[in-house]
């Protein structure tokens, strides 16, 4: 089960099929992104990291993602595809 996203201003959260959630929220005042995990109701552990630092972060996703998507895919509607086409979406690309 992919996890479910929840959308809020400055803030993206993204729930597990176990429940668990991850929160990262934009707090401009700083100048931070602080993520954190949750279970329930619970904060379990928070991580703050400045723009430089999720920009790290993000191109390390970018390449793993990258890497999935060049796997061969068993047929046009596999989960591979789904997630090459939401990426292409996030950047306002079409597919060739």
């Amino acid at each position: 089960m992919a996890a479910v996203e929840v959308h809020a201003p400055r803030r993206k959260v993204l729930v597990d099929e176990r429940g668990d959630a991850l929160r990262a929220t934009w707090h401009s005042r700083e100048g931070m992104i602080l993520v954190s995990h949750w279970r329930d109701d619970v904060c379990r552990g928070t991580f703050r990291l400045t723009p430089s630092d999720a920009a790290r972060l993000a191109e390390f996703l970018i390449s793993s993602i990258g890497e999935v998507l060049a796997l061969p895919s068993p047929t046009p509607s596999s989960p591979r595809d789904k997630l090459f086409d939401r990426v292409l979406a996030v950047f306002r690309l079409r597919r060739t």
